[in-house]
């Protein structure tokens, strides 16, 4: 019996591959770097549109007519990974949960219409965890998340991040980061190239 149990152990220990409800392994400095590279492209503009139609594990790609009605879900990305970041950290009702890489897929395809009116607010409040308008972006990261090559015209990494043992919860993390980066830089772009 000790035996069997130490084998278990030794192969759980040895298998590189994510384990779901584990800690995810370490992030080497050259995998931040080719993840976030891969983060960026997808932050900038038109390029979320482009990634998808490269096609992801939850989305067909070019053939697929998946986003159609739903476009508004592919701009403002960075923004969208910091939200997620935010909401996979939010406990579930009964006190479980928190930064688990889970997240409700209930109304993830919904987005509101646009309001002509400038700041005029009459979206209904959203209860029960709705994740409206993400789904686009989780699709781009179980991408990022599943083939190490995605997307293209980014660094490959040698191992997709969960054939190398890293969390999902750690990418969309990671992501939130990114997001937070990127924004501080394209702002300050913006500021420095400002008229008055």
């Amino acid at each position: 019996m000790r035996a069997a149990q130490l084998l278990t152990t030794l192969l759980q220990c040895c298998s590189a591959v994510y384990t779901p409800g584990t800690p995810g392994a370490a992030w080497t400095a050259e995998e931040v770097l080719i993840v976030k590279a891969k983060l960026w492209r997808m932050f900038s503009t038109d390029e979320a549109e482009r990634m998808v139609k490269e096609g992801t594990p939850a989305s067909p790609g070019n053939d697929s007519d998946i986003y159609t009605g739903s476009k508004g879900s592919l701009f403002t990305i960075a923004p969208k990974a910091l939200r997620q970041g935010f909401h996979d950290c939010l406990r579930y009702p009964d006190g479980s949960g928190g930064c688990d890489g889970c997240l409700s897929r209930l109304n993830m395809w919904h987005t509101f219409d646009h309001n002509p009116h400038d700041g005029y607010f009459n979206y209904p409040d959203q209860t029960g965890g709705d994740n409206n308008g993400m789904q686009a972006l989780s699709d781009l990261l179980e991408g990022i998340y599943f083939w190490p090559d995605y997307p293209s015209r980014t660094p490959s990494l040698q191992v997709s991040l969960k054939e190398s043992g890293k969390s999902r919860a750690d990418l969309w993390a990671l992501a939130a980061i990114a997001a937070v980066e990127y924004g501080i830089d394209t702002t300050n772009i913006k500021c420095r190239h400002a008229t008055s």
